[in-house]
């Protein structure tokens, strides 16, 4: 079972890892950022600004972060890892969990692509690894701005795998809601294929709602 005081660790604290480590600190989770050094630097010095197209504008203090770029400190405490590096680094991602991970942790997959966990899973054998995905996008600041901001730009829930109860309990907050599901594969197929029509939102300049809405 989880439990609302489980440690939350973010692998992969890019613009969604962020946004998501940052919705979790705001509702209480105790949530630990592993960042590249940049992101790392700049979350220590400005701290964190959460902002939503629903008009939300949050912050987080830089003293109340814990962020590292150290894998090792940052598994050591992680008892939920939530994976959201790009899909590219997902076995480099494995290796440190493999290294630096408790055995017990449960691991959850947040990127883009329909095998990532499927990776994870190769690599991580004796491990839990679940499937999840994050259907909205989210825009980060341009570098050099203090507070570091992550800015969700379109809406919908965070569709996760049915994994250890108390889980969809422990990541659904405000600004990351989260439901679980049993068809997951199914889930993570569609968005793929709703990704698929960017090149055609871009062309037309037309939402994707107009454009599924008119079957010509």
């Amino acid at each position: 079972m989880v439990t609302r005081g489980k440690t939350i660790l973010i692998a992969g604290a890019g613009s969604i890892g962020c946004y998501a480590g940052g919705c979790l600190i705001l509702a209480g989770r105790k949530v630990v950022l592993l960042a590249r050094p940049r992101i790392e630097q700049a979350l220590q010095k400005g701290g964190l600004r959460i902002t939503d197209r629903d008009g939300r504008d949050s912050s987080v203090r830089a003293e109340a972060l814990s962020v590292t770029a150290d894998p090792a400190a940052a598994f050591l405490r992680a008892d939920v890892i939530l994976v959201t590096v790009k899909s590219g680094a997902t076995q480099d991602m494995a290796g440190l969990i493999a290294a630096h991970a408790r055995p017990d942790a449960v691991i959850l997959s947040l990127q883009n692509g329909v095998d990532n966990a499927d990776k994870l899973r190769a690599h991580l054998t004796a491990r839990r690894v679940l499937a999840g995905m994050v259907p909205f996008n989210v825009v980060q600041s341009p570098e050099g701005e203090l507070p570091l901001r992550l800015h969700r730009a379109s809406g919908g829930k965070v569709m996760i795998e049915q994994g250890p109860t108390g889980l969809d309990e422990l990541l659904d907050v405000e600004g990351f809601a989260v439901a679980t599901r049993g068809d997951i594969e199914a889930v993570l197929w569609g968005k793929l294929l709703l990704n698929l029509n960017n090149a055609l939102v871009a062309l037309s300049g037309l939402p994707l709602a107009a454009e599924l809405a008119d079957r010509r």
